[in-house]
């Protein structure tokens, strides 16, 4: 990524960061059981870390540095409460996020509405989940505070046919 480049997606970020706090101030907020907890899964830490603000969670996020290196937000209730997981993959984070209920599964992240996500790359990444530390954060600290941000939709069309038929997941959203 040249400098040009780079001087536009942290633009973006700023500019996304700036939307999220006026959701977030302008939206009834559902108010999760403090503290939301970060957990990565690299064999530290297994008590969790209070995350204090989406800034504290981007660091958080960028600490994923290894391709494959994962971790997930809870709420430390950790009963029927939603939740939130992320992966580092070869130059981009994905975000799952779970309503915390007995019939949800973790479902992809993505920017666009119901039905839009794309499987295959395009001008726009975040259509196809790719997000960098700083938008993971924010979404995942959105959905912590009770829903994704607007314009932002969940799926499981990431998923092929036969490990939904394993599992048992539905076979809609357009396939």
């Amino acid at each position: 990524m040249n400098v040009a480049q780079q001087l536009v997606q942290a633009s973006n970020e700023t500019v996304f960061a700036e939307e999220i706090e006026t959701w977030l101030a302008i939206r009834p907020i559902v108010q999760p059981a403090l503290p939301i907890v970060w957990t990565p899964h690299n064999g530290t830490c297994s008590a969790g870390i209070a995350v204090e603000n989406p800034e504290h969670l981007a660091a958080l996020v960028s600490s994923l540095s290894r391709v494959g290196a994962f971790g997930n937000v809870r709420t430390q209730t950790r009963a029927r409460a939603r939740w939130g997981q992320t992966m580092h993959h070869s130059d981009h984070w994905i975000v799952e996020v779970h309503d915390g209920t007995a019939a949800d599964w973790a479902q992809r992240v993505y920017r666009g509405g119901p039905g839009e996500f794309s499987k295959t790359d395009t001008a726009d990444p975040l259509s196809t989940g790719k997000f960098r530390p700083m938008r993971a954060a924010l979404v995942l600290w959105a959905w912590m505070h009770g829903a994704l941000p607007e314009g932002y939709s969940r799926t499981l069309r990431h998923i092929d046919r036969d490990y939904r038929r394993r599992y048992g997941l539905p076979e809609a959203e357009g396939f």
